[in-house]
């Protein structure tokens, strides 16, 4: 699986990972299991563009929407743009919210008020995580490892703020 924007949490899914899944699940070769999610991906294409809405069970429904230009002589009408979105069913959405809770990701606050003396001192030091050069952007330094969290406040939850070491 591949990062999305360097996104610890969003990952991409190449079809060859999933047809791997499909065959180890499906107890099939990976050529054959390859060939029959092809197959299926073909035909989902060609319902979408015949402009068909796509339920699958589980996972959601594929909904087709088409905007028309005013016609064009007194038979016609020019389609402007046909667009394809994604309702996600009742479990997908239950497991989504699931896993946010269960990443329970902690929030961190840029301060504007930064002593640019102490800024450079930080930057020299290192990363406090991983000890790594930190580039800086503006009046915020960012580890190519760890991102902006180890030189973000955090807050205390009485509004007050303290320094992430």
């Amino acid at each position: 699986m591949r990062d999305i924007a360097g996104s610890k949490r969003i990952k991409l899914v190449t079809k060859t990972e999933l047809d791997i899944e499909f065959a180890r699940l499906a107890g099939l070769p990976r050529r054959e299991a390859g060939q029959l999610s092809a197959l299926y991906l073909q035909v989902l294409s060609s319902h979408l563009a015949a402009l068909h809405s796509i339920q699958l069970p589980g996972l959601g429904r594929f909904n087709i929407s088409v905007s028309t230009t005013r016609k064009l002589n007194m038979f016609k009408q020019g389609i402007r743009k046909i667009r394809v979105s994604f309702a996600k069913s009742d479990p997908l959405r239950d497991a989504h919210k699931q896993r946010s809770k269960e990443l329970d990701m902690e929030k961190y606050g840029v301060d504007e008020n930064v002593d640019q003396q102490q800024l450079e001192k930080q930057s020299a030091q290192g990363c406090p995580k991983c000890g790594r050069t930190p580039t800086r952007h503006g009046a915020l330094l960012m580890c190519p490892n760890c991102g902006s969290e180890p030189f973000e406040a955090r807050s205390t939850g009485n509004g007050s703020k303290e320094e992430s070491q």
